[in-house]
């Protein structure tokens, strides 16, 4: 029996935290059949850790099934690159051929991989900027904008999660059509009523969640912690560079802060309902200018008022309930003075959780996608639209 499905090839494998692509493709998995391509392992490294060299497959959770292909080794080096490509995009269509699978629609959301040749539509979704970000992914700036010359080029439909983003495309290909499609949240389900952790402070404190790398103003963050604020942080400490590590860790010993370690979903809503505000201190570069950060959403839906740094996109939320601050001290002030504030009744917080769920959820993110992909003419269209005008 044929399967219709769609095809994810992500930009990060899925044991890892999970961002847009990830988030994206379990709300469209609750539609539609998912086959997940994870990033690709060489065959260098197959023979190091003495592992099959066959393509790889087994079920994530249900309607997502993952596969591993291996391509030839070093496929980083520029005379394999293109030999790298054409096996993997032939791998996949070799493991659709035998699972007698239809492709609806191909997602590509990386900076390193070509559409394959499948049928069905091909969506190129833009999670960042790649261009920008290029040499911190240990990649060549000139592959990366060639790269996404060509998938511009060959997408019928591309998105980007930010206005700003959108602009950038479009400087790179002045024909390009691009949709905003912004991150969404998956905390639908939250027990205001939960017990309040053992391990924060007795105190109103903020919350920050997410990775700790070198995206983060630790500036910032020194600035808050010293005008007073108590601070839970919840999350791994990802950071690549030496003096971004070492600054996280003397932010550690601060009184005023409390490190929790990396926490499931699940795990994390205590935190957020008994926190007084969240925050999102990234640096204002042109990497973070360009991005959604996903933690922003989390904290609405979890009811919190929210100070940001100065971002086009927490701008856009300024309706919502994010303030923007474009000072240390300033976001060091804002953040203490809605920790002063006590939190809201459960019942306005629960309210509040509604009506930015039904904007902002996953679930209504991939209903807009599957709208644009099937050529509707209603909500997701629509509400692409308004966004791409934002």
């Amino acid at each position: 029996m044929t399967v219709s499905a769609w095809v994810f090839i992500a930009g990060s494998r899925w044991s890892e935290v999970h961002g847009t692509d990830a988030n994206l493709a379990m709300a469209i998995s609750r539609r539609v059949p998912v086959i997940w391509v994870e990033p690709p392992i060489s065959a260098a490294e197959r023979v190091r850790t003495r592992s099959s060299m066959r393509t790889r497959s087994h079920d994530l959770a249900p309607n997502i099934t993952a596969i591993e292909i291996t391509t030839p080794p070093y496929p980083s080096r520029p005379i394999l690159r293109s030999v790298a490509d054409r096996h993997f995009s032939a791998a996949i269509r070799a493991f659709a051929v035998r699972r007698n699978i239809t492709v609806e629609a191909t997602v590509v959301a990386t900076p390193r991989a070509d559409f394959p040749q499948l049928p069905g539509e091909r969506v190129y979704l833009v999670t960042d900027d790649w261009l920008a970000g290029a040499e911190l992914m240990g990649l060549s700036p000139q592959w990366v904008g060639r790269k996404l010359a060509g998938n511009l080029e060959g997408a019928d439909i591309t998105l980007a999660v930010s206005p700003v983003l959108r602009d950038r495309l479009v400087s790179i290909r002045s024909d390009a059509i691009v949709h905003v499609l912004p991150n969404g949240s998956n905390f639908d389900q939250f027990d205001f009523g939960t017990a309040r952790p053992p391990d924060v402070p007795a105190a109103n404190y903020a919350v920050l969640c997410g990775q700790l790398n070198e995206r983060l103003d630790i500036g910032v963050l020194e600035a808050t912690v010293d005008a007073g604020a108590h601070l839970v942080v919840i999350g791994p400490v990802t950071t690549r560079d030496a003096g971004s590590r070492e600054a996280f860790e003397k932010l550690a010993t601060h009184p005023n802060v409390r490190f929790t370690g990396e926490k499931s979903r699940a795990e994390m809503v205590p935190y957020l309902v008994h926190a007084s505000v969240g925050i999102t201190p990234y640096v204002v570069d042109s990497f973070n200018r360009a991005s959604f950060p996903l933690k922003t959403l989390d904290y609405l839906v979890a009811g919190l008022p929210v100070v940001s740094t100065d971002l086009p996109a927490s701008r856009w939320l300024e309706p919502d309930g994010v303030v923007n601050a474009a000072t240390p001290a300033e976001f060091a002030s804002r953040v203490v003075e809605l920790s002063d504030r006590p939190n809201d009744a459960t019942e306005d917080r629960r309210a509040k959780q509604k009506t930015l769920l039904a904007a902002h959820s996953w679930a209504a993110r991939a209903d807009q996608l599957l709208g644009l992909v099937r050529g509707s003419a209603g909500a997701g269209r629509e509400a692409a639209s308004r966004a791409s005008t934002a």
